[in-house]
């Protein structure tokens, strides 16, 4: 579309310059030249007004669509591997390290066994080292949703 408003300002700039070359060789007179001088200025005017309204469009369209991908949510990725159970070792340690009463790895240790025993200790221990490890990198994907803090000992979700 701008495209033709391009022509159309190429083709009012020639009749200009034509009127001009035809005033100059004293074709037409000096009221007839300023007449059809102030019309072909007047379509110039309207001509540019019309590319610069349809620029603004386009420019707004632009950022509409800007403002479009920046309001999206994060698209979730897809979980790879088991769905998480709510009696594994490893929920059980999430949630006993999101309690605020517990305040050593010892503590959550015994909580965790206290839920559900049978597993050897140094594990569930060595494992919950693990998990607040793997929050404090935040590297899989399935850790960036918790955050550690250190000095509280303590757990949380963002």
């Amino acid at each position: 579309m701008i495209k033709t408003f391009q022509e159309m300002l190429n083709k009012l700039s020639g009749m200009k310059h034509a009127l001009i070359r035809r005033y100059d060789r004293n074709e037409i007179d000096e009221t007839t030249y300023k007449k059809e001088l102030e019309d072909i200025e007047g379509q110039i005017g309207v001509q540019r007004e019309a590319v610069l309204a349809e620029r603004d469009k386009i420019q707004k369209k632009l950022e509409a669509k800007e403002m479009d991908k920046e309001e999206k949510p994060e698209i979730e990725t897809k979980k790879i591997g088991r769905k998480e159970r709510k009696n594994s070792y490893t929920m059980l340690i999430i949630e006993a390290l999101k309690m605020k009463s517990i305040k050593s790895v010892d503590a959550a240790v015994d909580k965790v066994l206290e839920q559900k025993p049978g597993r050897d200790r140094t594990k569930v221990k060595t494992q919950l080292r693990t998990i607040i490890g793997l929050v404090k990198k935040q590297k899989p994907a399935r850790w960036t949703k918790y955050s550690w803090d250190e000095e509280a000992f303590l757990l949380t979700e963002k």
